[in-house]
């Protein structure tokens, strides 16, 4: 690791995800904890499902492994939730960008699905890496995650700024149908997924973000609403 070839690294802040805490929002209920935090790791997740959440599960443990195996650098992991915002390209083909699209281009007009999560203004994830890397008593974990929320929650968000403009989704589709149309409808949408995350709460602490690195949230509908009009002046949504 090149932090270990370099006599004057004294930090490192790794970038990890709310995935590599939890894989899927079932295991909160099988936690039997009311807030997921940052003593979480994600152990429902593997090759076969929720690849990306397990890819992100075994990065970070590799890098806290690395870590413990030396005394020169401490590690801080930063594990944010759904980055929204403005984005420097518009084109991106992230997660978040996808999400937000198909809310407006009359992917999800026939309704949305109850599926609850974590999302935060890519600024704030930003200054949560600056904070991590020079506040000499940042430690540890860091979950950074503005507030939880729900699919039919942004879909009401943007019903409210821009109104019948764009085919929002205006009804939550039953999760039978979901278990019963998901996986042709959408890759990814498998039955254990759905079965495993839709209709479940999803409840996470930011109180150690706030408390030890000072973080104070920007808003949720804000972002949304900004990375929206960027997609929509860029012509990604007509």
């Amino acid at each position: 690791m090149q932090a270990s070839r370099t006599d004057s690294v004294r930090r490192v802040v790794v970038t990890s995800s709310c995935a590599a805490i939890y894989g899927d929002n079932i295991d909160l209920e099988r936690s039997n904890l009311s807030q997921l935090t940052e003593a979480n790791w994600n152990s429902s997740s593997s090759p076969h499902h929720q690849p990306y959440a397990y890819s992100k599960t075994i990065a970070e443990r590799e890098a806290w492994r690395i870590a413990e195996r030396q005394d020169r650098w401490d590690l801080i992991s930063i594990n944010p939730s759904l980055v929204i915002g403005p984005g420097i390209n518009p084109f991106a083909t992230s997660e978040s960008f996808a999400l937000v699209r198909q809310l407006g281009d009359g992917t999800m007009k026939m309704g949305g699905l109850a599926y609850e999560f974590g999302a935060v203004d890519v600024r704030d994830v930003a200054e949560a890496h600056l904070r991590a890397g020079f506040l000499p008593s940042a430690e540890g974990r860091y979950i950074i995650s503005a507030r939880d929320t729900s699919l039919m929650e942004f879909s009401k968000i943007l019903q409210r700024h821009f109104g019948k403009t764009y085919p929002f989704p205006e009804r939550t589709v039953p999760k039978f149908i979901a278990w019963m149309v998901g996986p042709f409808v959408k890759e990814g949408s498998t039955r254990l997924f759905i079965g495993r995350n839709i209709g479940y709460p999803l409840r996470l602490d930011t109180q150690k973000s706030i408390e030890e690195l000072g973080m104070n949230y920007r808003s949720v509908d804000a972002a949304l609403i900004k990375m929206f009009q960027q997609l929509v002046v860029n012509g990604v949504l007509a």
